[in-house]
């Protein structure tokens, strides 16, 4: 199998906490829960938004949102059989799903679907106070408000975050703190409710002596795998498609464009900013 992970936030090519960090962590905590033949392929936009804090903004995200068609649009004819887009805020999950026909998977779709069988009532961890109002927008959205404790968030400044996943203990206090908050509250499951933070909690980086096997229990209460929940659900998705069993349904929300629809749409299928690198692991 290979999956794309589509990146929302903008790096020139080859940047060093790229290359050297970010992927590096990213793809040991993907290989915890993937199969062993399973190839990833990370993409990165040079055109977008900037680090991580005009993510918090849902006027600017939506303006940035739209580097993800364009990432994502020729997935399927560049032979992926899957997407994960991994911003725990879901961008551009649904039309993306409805442009392609292969599975495309949020992390924060996946986290919420585990969480809620894995207890009774869930709580989610988010890295700035604005992004709680999206959080909460988006456990409606996905039919599991009963399901959800609460939402707190980090008091971290987003320039803060990447730190996670270079010593995460920073981010683990962070994390037990609001965690405790969502106990309290009745959470029996705890969400890390970011891209940066979910990683550095589940291996612990830089303290892996004080936590080998990563930060996965809190008083009790289970930690969510964000990223082993997207690739458990785009490989379930996977085998499903090839199968032949029903995989998503075209009849309604999710149905594939027209070929008149397509023909209307075909000047906005193309920008020459949109430029992409990749790396392949």
């Amino acid at each position: 199998m290979k999956i794309l992970l589509a990146n929302v936030s903008t790096a020139p090519e080859n940047e060093p906490f790229i290359t050297d960090v970010l992927v590096p962590v990213w793809t040991r905590n993907l290989k915890k829960t993937a199969s062993p033949d399973t190839e990833f392929v990370f993409r990165f936009p040079e055109w977008g938004i900037e680090g991580i804090e005009g993510n918090f903004f849902h006027s600017i995200q939506a303006v940035g949102d739209q580097l993800l068609f364009h990432m994502c649009k020729d997935a399927e004819d560049e032979g992926f059989d899957a997407v994960i887009i991994t911003c725990f805020a879901d961008p551009f999950l649904e039309h993306l799903r409805q442009f392609l026909n292969i599975p495309v998977v949020g992390i924060g779709e996946s986290a919420f679907s585990l969480a809620a069988k894995m207890g009774r009532r869930f709580g989610v961890v988010t890295i700035s106070p604005y992004n709680v109002f999206e959080t909460w927008q988006k456990i409606e959205e996905y039919g599991l408000k009963e399901k959800c404790a609460g939402v707190v968030s980090t008091r971290e400044t987003p320039e803060e975050q990447p730190a996670a996943l270079v010593n995460a203990n920073t981010c683990i206090k962070s994390f037990s703190v609001c965690g405790r908050e969502l106990i309290k509250l009745g959470a029996e499951v705890l969400i890390p409710g970011c891209g940066l933070m979910a990683p550095g909690v589940r291996l612990a980086p830089g303290c892996e002596k004080e936590y080998p096997d990563g930060f996965m229990e809190l008083d009790g209460a289970a930690v969510v795998d964000v990223f082993g929940a997207a690739v458990l659900d785009a490989e379930g998705f996977i085998r499903l498609k090839n199968s032949g069993a029903g995989w998503i349904g075209r009849n309604g929300w999710y149905a594939r464009p027209t070929a008149g629809a397509l023909k209307s749409g075909k000047m906005c299928f193309y920008d020459e900013r949109m430029k992409f690198w990749d790396i392949s692991v």
